[in-house]
């Protein structure tokens, strides 16, 4: 990923053109974020696997999902389909610390979500709180300030 991209993104949406052709939104920003986070997701996947790897003395650790008995043909029952659920406690040391892995990666991004709500809510409380001058044309005061709603001369 590019740190350019979401710098000049960052700088477009800050600093918007009146009347520019493509004005970059939150929601632009949201969906940067968006594909960023399924990178990393990836990653972390990757690393997942790679500790299955170590943890099974870098051999191809044994599929998750059982294979299916063959079932006689004498007997004529209809098949469904059912999905596949992994039981509740696993034997088997592999499947656990992926299990563990996975968990600590939905912390670390439940963490990292948070922290940038924090920062957003900041953000937020911090441009409420700005002073805004607004010049009144003809008055004897040239200008009238507006600090957190209350107007001041």
């Amino acid at each position: 990923m590019n740190p350019h991209l979401i710098n000049g993104l960052c700088h477009t949406n800050l600093n918007q053109i009146p009347g520019e052709k493509f004005q970059t939104t939150n929601e632009d920003l949201q969906g940067f974020w968006d594909m960023v986070m399924l990178q990393v997701n990836d990653v972390d996947a990757s690393f997942v696997e790679i500790e299955s790897f170590r943890r099974n003395g870098w051999k191809k650790p044994a599929p998750v999902s059982p294979v299916p008995q063959a079932r006689s043909t004498a007997r004529s029952t209809k098949l469904t389909k059912r999905p596949f659920k992994a039981p509740a406690s696993s034997s088997s040391n592999g499947s656990a610390d992926v299990a563990e892995a996975k968990k600590a990666a939905a912390e670390k991004r439940e963490a990292a979500r948070k922290q940038l709500m924090e920062l957003k809510r900041k953000q937020k409380l911090a441009s409420a709180q700005q002073n805004v001058e607004i010049f009144v044309p003809g008055s004897n005061n040239s200008s009238v300030e507006v600090s957190n709603g209350v107007a001041t001369s």
